[in-house]
């Protein structure tokens, strides 16, 4: 027979940490200062990028393409945080930049992913697989009162 009170333990200590996680992502005081100093090291990236002329050129013909953008007057693209990530990701062999600089943009923007993540769906995660663990609990409990 199985053990279920194991797979409960194990899915309480689970949702523990992402409503943890959940929480802590949500009090802006702690997640601030970390996101802007994520995001200054990202923008500094996409600016170093930008100043090599052969870069500009492969990130400005993947933004038309894909996202349709056109120029303003001044010959610039107006683009996004995020258009700009994906087009640096995408042409990421195309471009000239240093591998280690581009190392730590994709680590930046993961963990800034993850903390969107955490602040968006980590408690409703949470919520969801305590439900689960009482599902399991009345059902092990109903169980043991049918054979007792």
């Amino acid at each position: 027979m199985i053990d279920y009170t194991k797979i409960i333990k194990l899915l309480i200590d689970i949702t523990l940490i992402l409503f943890t996680l959940g929480l802590i992502s949500k009090i802006k005081i702690i997640v601030a200062p970390i996101k802007v100093k994520l995001f200054i090291h990202i923008t500094n990236f996409m600016e170093d990028t930008l100043d090599n002329y052969y870069n500009k050129n492969v990130i400005y013909e993947y933004l038309e393409k894909e996202f349709s953008l056109e120029q303003n007057e001044n010959g610039e693209y107006d683009f996004t945080i995020k258009q700009m990530e994906k087009a640096i990701k995408k042409n990421e062999k195309n471009l000239n930049i240093d591998e280690q600089k581009y190392f730590n943009f994709v680590m930046n923007t993961g963990i800034i992913n993850i903390i969107d993540w955490c602040n968006k769906k980590s408690i409703k995660l949470a919520l969801k697989i305590y439900f689960v663990c009482i599902c399991i609990a009345a059902g092990q409990a109903s169980i043991d009162r049918f054979y007792k």
